[in-house]
C-alpha cells in the first residue's frame, strides 16, 4: 500500500513504478543530523564538536568554527539577550510603555523613551536608568503631528548615526462613551491618528535608522502595540479605539510582508488588561469582573509585557515576521466560555 492506504505507485493491482514528481521532496522531512564530513576551513583536532563534525545548521556549510556558532547561539543568554541594542518606544514613561522600557534598560538597551510631557519622561529615564544596566534617553514629541515625528527621526539620527535596532510603537488613545448615539465624531480624527496612521509615519520615516543595523540574520524589530479589542469585540462603547487596534494589526502584517526582505521584521502584541492610564477607570469600576474573565485569574504584570517584547528583539524571536500575539492571560480563546468574557 502507499502512503495513507493508497494503493502503491505504479498500475492498479500492486505494480510498483515510479512515484509521483516532487513526492520524496514533498514526504521526507529534513532532519538536523551531526555527521562527520571534510573540515573546509582547520585541520587537525579542534575546538567545539570535533574536527569536521558538522550540524549542517548554517547554510550547508561543514567547519567545525560555524558549529561552534551554532552551539553559542543555543545558550539562553545569547538567546534573548538585548544588551547594546539601541530601542524606541513611544509612550515609554508610562503604562505599558513604561513596562516595556524598563525590561529592556534591565537588561542592557539604550532606550529612548518618548512622549508629549517633558516632566513625565524625564522622571521615567533618571528611574529606569538607576534600576538598570542599559541606559533611558528622553525625547519630547507630540506624536499627533507628523511635522514632530520628522522633527524627532532627525534627532535620533543625530544621536544614533550607527542606525537603530528596535522600534516599540506604543503610543495610543482612546475615547469612550456611554451609547452608540452619543460617541462623537472627533474622536475618530483623534484615536486612529495617533493610534494607527503615527504608526505607520514613524515606521516609515525611520527605516533608513533600522536598516542600517539590520542582517538577515539579525533583522532590525519593529513591535506594535495593538489590543485584543482589536481581535475582540469589547462591551465597552470605544469603536475608534477597537477599529484603530484592528487596523494596527493588519497594518502589522503589511509592514511584515514589505520590510522582510529588507531584513526588517514587524510584529503586534495584543495586551488584555494592565495597570495602566488608560485601564484605570474601567479596573476600578469592574475589577473583579476582569479578573474573573482571565482564565489565568489575574491581570497583566510588568514582566509580562516586558517579557514579551524583549523575545520579539532578541535572537530568540528573529524568524518571527508578521504575528499578532495577545498577552491576555487566555480572554481571547475563553470569549464565551466565561460570563465575562466580553469585558
Amino acid at each position: 500500500m502507499g502512503p495513507y492506504g493508497q494503493q502503491p505507485y505504479g498500475q492498479q493491482g500492486g505494480n510498483y513504478g515510479a512515484p509521483p514528481q516532487g513526492y520524496y521532496q514533498q514526504q521526507q522531512q529534513p532532519q538536523v543530523v551531526y555527521v562527520q564530513k571534510p573540515n573546509q576551513h582547520s585541520s587537525g583536532g579542534g575546538a567545539g564538536l570535533g574536527a569536521g563534525l558538522c550540524c549542517g545548521l548554517l547554510a550547508g556549510c561543514c567547519c567545525e568554527e560555524c558549529c561552534e556558532i551554532c552551539l553559542n547561539t543555543m545558550d539562553s543568554q545569547t538567546l534573548f539577550s538585548v544588551k547594546d541594542k539601541v530601542v524606541v518606544v513611544t509612550g515609554g514613561g508610562s503604562g505599558i510603555g513604561l513596562m516595556i522600557s524598563q525590561g529592556f534598560v534591565k537588561n542592557g538597551s539604550r532606550v529612548y523613551i518618548v512622549a508629549r510631557k517633558q516632566s513625565v519622561l524625564e522622571k521615567a529615564a533618571q528611574e529606569l536608568t538607576a534600576q538598570g544596566t542599559g541606559k533611558c534617553i528622553p525625547l519630547v514629541c507630540d506624536l499627533q503631528d507628523a511635522a514632530q515625528i520628522k522633527q524627532l527621526t532627525e534627532k535620533l539620527a543625530e544621536l544614533e548615526p550607527r542606525g537603530i535596532d528596535v522600534l516599540v510603537n506604543n503610543s495610543g488613545a482612546n475615547w469612550g462613551s456611554e451609547s452608540l448615539e452619543s460617541y462623537p465624531d472627533k474622536a475618530w480624527a483623534k484615536v486612529l491618528t495617533l493610534n494607527t496612521q503615527r504608526v505607520f509615519t514613524l515606521t516609515q520615516l525611520l527605516l533608513p535608522q533600522l536598516e542600517k543595523r539590520a542582517t538577515k540574520e539579525t533583522p532590525a524589530r519593529v513591535i506594535n502595540i495593538g489590543s485584543i479589542d482589536g481581535v475582540r469585540v469589547p462591551n465597552l462603547i470605544t469603536p475608534a479605539y477597537s477599529a484603530s487596534k484592528a487596523a494596527v494589526h493588519h497594518l502589522s502584517k503589511v509592514l511584515a510582508a514589505h520590510l522582510g526582505p529588507r531584513n526588517i521584521t514587524v510584529n503586534a502584541v495584543a495586551p488584555g488588561p494592565f495597570e495602566s492610564h488608560m485601564m484605570k477607570a474601567t479596573l476600578d469600576a469592574q475589577y473583579e469582573a476582569i479578573v474573573s474573565s482571565v482564565p489565568l485569574g489575574r491581570i497583566g504584570q510588568p514582566g509580562d509585557m516586558a517579557g514579551i517584547c524583549i523575545f520579539l528583539a532578541s535572537a530568540a524571536g528573529s524568524y518571527i515576521n508578521g504575528t499578532i500575539i495577545p498577552v491576555d492571560g487566555g480572554i481571547v480563546i475563553a470569549n464565551g466560555k466565561y460570563s465575562h468574557a466580553n469585558l
